[in-house]
């Protein structure tokens, strides 16, 4: 774990017993297994829609409807996996809390990195930060485990939140980006 993050042994404590929790709870196979549906679907959809017609073939009219009918579906279906996900999450959330006997640090690093990500690469030039981050979270967005504006929102509430946090210089340089940057 980066020690620019976590400064306190509990929130990585926390964080790894989160991480634990999705084993004991066999996440990955339940994942794995839920997200077969929409990836069924799909394969439906696409094999159907590009099926040629030959002829006179009065399945046509049959293969689109079902096709359609699977994209729906497989539409749905993401969704419903992005809900199992989340309550995945929350799974472990909880056991990371029950484990450790402190949810509240657990919450902290969750939140720690989450400003982290919102200002990451603050100390790069801007031209370095324009060409990368679109990629990279852009990519975390498209995951749905990352959202900037989000992000960018938490760390701003926090920093402006309390005069109880430190503020060094890279930290006032880190809201200085954040505030620049929700206003584009």
């Amino acid at each position: 774990m980066r020690e620019e993050i976590f400064h306190s042994e509990q929130e990585v404590k926390a964080v790894v017993a989160h991480e634990m929790g999705h084993l004991v709870h066999w996440d990955m196979v339940l994942m794995t297994v839920a997200q077969m549906v929409p990836l069924i679907l799909y394969y439906i959809y696409r094999t159907l829609i590009r099926m040629k017609s030959r002829g006179r073939d009065k399945s046509a009219g049959a293969r689109l409807a079902i096709a359609l009918g699977a994209y729906i579906l497989y539409i749905i279906s993401e969704y419903i996996v992005l809900w199992f996900s989340r309550t995945r999450e929350y799974h472990a959330d909880r056991f990371a809390g029950e484990v450790t006997g402190d949810p509240n640090a657990l919450s902290q690093a969750l939140v720690k990195i989450a400003y982290g990500l919102a200002g990451a690469g603050s100390n790069q030039s801007a031209e370095a930060q324009e060409n990368r981050r679109p990629v990279a979270q852009g990519a975390l967005a498209a995951l749905g485990i990352f959202d900037q504006k989000a992000a960018l929102s938490l760390a701003l509430v926090s920093s402006a939140g309390g005069a109880s946090h430190e503020t060094s210089g890279s930290s006032t340089a880190i809201n200085a980006e954040l505030l620049f940057l929700t206003l584009k």
